[in-house]
C-alpha cells in the first residue's frame, strides 16, 4: 500500500532557494558586507591619520615660516627704534629743518638712510616726514625729497600721526603712494623730538607686502591650491597671494567661521575646507594656511580602485571557501531531502542516513522516527479497517436469513392474511421488515427515530412468542430522534433484557428503552426489571466473549457492539452494564451526538 503525500504546487509558485544557495548568499554577503566596512573603516582611519600628518607638517611649516617672519619684522621695528635714537640723523634733521637747507643736505638725509637698508634686505624703504617744512624725505635713489602739497594722497601720513607705532612690536599695513610704485607695505612708525620736546619728524620704515609674500609663503605649499594669509589681530589680511584682498577682513574675503583663538590650532573651515593656524606672541599675527581636504587626501583615493579590486577578490575567494564548506554542510541535508521525497512518493521504508549526532542528524533521527509512526499508524489504520469490515461481514453472517428468505417470507404473509390469520401476517410484517433491516447494505448508520423501530419490530416477534408476557416502555427524547447511531445497536440490548433479564413466560417483566442528550452526547439505556447478574456474569459477559446462538433469530451480540463502538467513535463510544442479583439490569451506551450520517463513517 503506498500512500502520497507529496503537495500540489500553486500556480505561479516560484521556488524558492535552497538550503546551499542560502548558505552560499549568506557567507558572500557576510564576506562583503564586512570587508566594505572594515575597507571604509581603514579608509577613513587612513583619511585622518594622512590629515593629521598633514596639519603635523603644517604646524612645523608655519613655526618656520613665523620664525622668519619674526626675524624679518625685529629687524624693521630694531631699524626704526635705532633711526629715532640716531643722534647723527638727529643733528641732521635739525639743522635742515632750522636753516632751511638745500636740496644737496635733503639728499644727504636720503643717502643715510639708505645706510640702514641692508643689502638684499626686506625693508624697502625708509620714510622722514617733516612737518614743519611739508616734505617727505625717503630713501629712494629717485626723487628722495617730495614736497607733501605736490601730492594728491597721503593717508598714510595722517594714520602714521594718529597711529603711532611708539613700543608696539606689530606693524600697521598701509597703502604706500609716496613710492614710485605704490603697493602694501607694513610699517613701523616712530616720532623724532627736538631738546624741547616739539615734535621734529616722523620715521616710517616700511617692509614690502609683495616681498615678504614671495620670500616667507609662497614656497611653502604642499599643494597647488593651499592658501596662505597673514592676519593681524583684529582679522584684517596683511599678506596673501590675492593683493585684492589685503586690508580686507578674512572673514569677508573667506567665509567659514571664524579664526581660531589658541596659539596653534587646526579647524574645519567652511563645508571642505581645513584650516591650520599659528598665533605670533611678538606681533599678536595670525599664520593661516587654508586647504582642500579633498586634495589632501586625493592620493588616497586614487587608491580606492585598488581597495574595490582586492574586496571583489576576497569575495571571490570567499565564495569559493563557501561553495565547498556548503558542499561538506550540505551532504547530510540533501540525504535528509532524498528521504523525504521518497516518503512523500509513498515509500514508506525510506530512512534517512544519520551522518552526525549534530542538529542535522537530530533532524535525520527524528525524521526516522516519525515515518517509523506513521508506518505503524497507517499499518493500524489498514488493520482497523480490516476488522471492521470483518465486523460488518460478521455481523451480516450472524443474521439467520438470506434473501431468497425475505421473498419466501413475504409469500407466506400474504397466504396467512388470504386464510384470515391477520396476527400471524402481522407479526410476518414484522419479522421481514426487521429482516430486510438486517441484510440491507445501504449504509452503516441510522437515526435514533428509524433505530426504535427496529426494535419495536423485534418486539413485537417476542411478545408473539412468549404471549405478550413482558412489556417494553419508550422513552425517547425528542432532540435525540435526528441523530444517528450505528444499525442495530439496540436490538442486541433488548434481545438480552428479554432473554435473559427475566424468566421467560413469566408475567411482569417490564424493559424500558430510552434516549437523551445534551448536543454533545448521545446516551442509550436498556433496563430491565429481570433477575440481574452477579459481577461475575458482568465481566464475562464485558470480557468479550460472543454469546451462544440461540434457536430462532438472534442478535449481533454485546462483544459486537463493544468492537463496532470502539471502531467507529474510538474511546468516545462506551457500553456500560450495571446489574446485581435481585435488582435487575441496566445496559448504557453512551456516543458522539452526530447529525451526519457520515461524520464517523470507516
Amino acid at each position: 500500500m503506498q500512500i502520497f503525500f507529496r503537495p500540489k504546487q500553486a500556480p505561479g509558485q516560484r521556488r524558492k532557494f535552497g538550503f546551499r544557495a542560502k548558505v552560499l548568499l549568506a557567507i558572500g554577503g557576510i564576506t562583503l558586507t564586512a570587508c566594505a566596512l572594515v575597507s571604509f573603516f581603514f579608509f577613513r582611519l587612513s583619511a585622518q591619520t594622512v590629515e593629521q600628518n598633514y596639519v603635523l607638517s603644517q604646524s612645523r611649516t608655519l613655526q618656520v615660516t613665523m620664525r622668519s617672519l619674526e626675524e624679518l619684522l625685529s629687524s624693521a621695528y630694531d631699524t626704526s627704534v635705532a633711526l629715532a635714537c640716531d643722534q647723527t640723523l638727529f643733528q641732521m634733521l635739525t639743522n635742515y629743518t632750522a636753516t632751511r637747507g638745500t636740496t644737496e643736505e635733503a639728499q644727504r638725509v636720503s643717502a643715510y638712510l639708505k645706510e640702514y637698508q641692508p643689502d638684499g634686505g626686506l625693508i624697502d624703504s625708509i620714510y622722514i616726514y617733516l612737518p614743519e617744512r611739508q616734505q617727505i624725505i625717503t630713501s629712494a635713489d629717485y626723487h628722495a625729497v617730495q614736497e607733501v602739497f605736490f601730492t594728491q594722497n597721503y593717508f598714510w601720513l595722517q594714520y602714521q600721526m594718529e597711529h603711532p607705532s611708539g613700543t608696539r612690536l606689530a606693524p600697521v599695513i598701509l597703502y604706500d603712494n609716496v613710492n614710485r610704485a605704490p603697493q602694501y607695505v607694513l610699517t613701523y612708525t616712530r616720532p623724532i623730538y627736538d631738546e624741547t620736546q616739539t615734535l621734529l619728524a616722523w620715521i616710517a620704515v616700511n617692509l614690502s607686502e609683495r616681498d615678504l609674500f614671495y620670500q616667507l609663503l609662497s614656497g611653502g605649499s604642499q599643494f597647488a591650491d593651499d592658501e596662505y594669509y597673514l592676519v593681524d589681530a583684529e582679522g584684517i589680511i596683511l599678506l596673501t597671494e590675492n593683493t585684492s584682498a589685503i586690508a580686507r577682513p578674512f572673514a569677508d574675503v573667506r567665509p567659514g567661521s571664524t579664526l581660531p583663538s589658541a596659539s596653534l590650532a587646526s579647524v574645519q573651515y567652511g563645508e571642505n575646507r581645513l584650516l591650520t593656524a599659528l598665533r605670533s606672541p611678538m606681533t599678536g599675527f595670525q599664520l593661516v594656511c587654508l586647504s582642500d581636504r579633498d586634495q589632501i587626501v586625493s592620493d588616497l583615493r586614487a587608491q580606492l580602485g585598488y581597495i574595490v579590486v582586492v574586496l571583489i577578490l576576497t569575495t571571490l575567494v570567499m565564495l569559493g571557501v563557501a561553495s565547498c564548506v556548503s558542499r561538506w554542510m550540505y551532504a547530510p541535508v540533501k540525504n535528509l531531502k532524498d528521504a523525504m521525497r521518497r516518503v512523500q512518493e509513498g515509500d514508506l521504508s525510506a530512512r534517512a542516513t544519520v551522518w552526525d549526532s549534530d542538529e542535522i542528524g537530530e533532524l535525520s533521527a527524528g525524521f526516522n522516527q516519525t515515518v517509523e509512526q506513521v508506518e505503524w499508524l497507517i499499518g493500524q489504520l489498514v488493520d482497523e479497517r480490516m476488522r471492521k469490515k470483518e465486523a460488518e461481514l460478521d455481523a451480516l453472517q450472524y443474521q439467520i436469513t438470506p434473501h431468497f428468505m425475505y421473498n419466501t417470507l413475504n409469500s407466506i404473509k400474504y397466504a396467512a392474511m388470504l386464510q384470515g390469520a391477520d396476527r400471524i401476517g402481522e407479526q410476518l410484517g414484522a419479522f421481514i421488515e426487521l429482516l430486510q433491516a438486517s441484510i440491507s447494505r445501504q449504509g452503516a448508520f441510522l437515526t435514533v427515530e428509524e433505530e426504535i423501530h427496529l426494535v419495536e419490530n423485534y418486539v413485537k416477534l417476542q411478545q408473539f412468542r412468549y404471549m405478550d408476557s413482558f412489556t417494553v416502555c419508550y422513552h425517547i427524547a425528542p432532540a435525540s430522534k435526528g441523530l444517528y447511531v450505528p444499525r442495530l445497536i439496540l436490538q442486541p440490548l433488548v434481545e438480552n433484557a428479554i432473554l435473559h433479564g427475566a424468566k421467560a413466560g413469566q408475567p411482569g417483566c417490564r424493559v424500558e428503552v430510552s434516549t437523551q442528550t445534551d448536543g454533545r452526547q448521545l446516551i442509550l439505556q436498556v433496563t430491565d426489571n429481570g433477575a440481574g447478574m452477579t459481577q461475575e456474569e458482568v465481566s464475562r459477559l464485558m470480557s468479550g466473549q460472543r454469546v451462544a446462538r440461540r434457536g430462532g433469530f438472534s442478535g449481533i451480540g454485546i462483544p459486537n457492539i463493544r468492537e463496532r463502538l470502539k471502531l467507529y467513535y474510538g474511546d468516545q463510544g462506551q457500553l456500560f452494564y450495571t446489574s446485581a442479583p435481585g435488582a435487575g439490569t441496566q445496559a448504557v451506551i453512551t456516543l458522539p451526538a452526530s447529525r451526519n450520517p457520515t461524520e464517523y463513517q470507516i
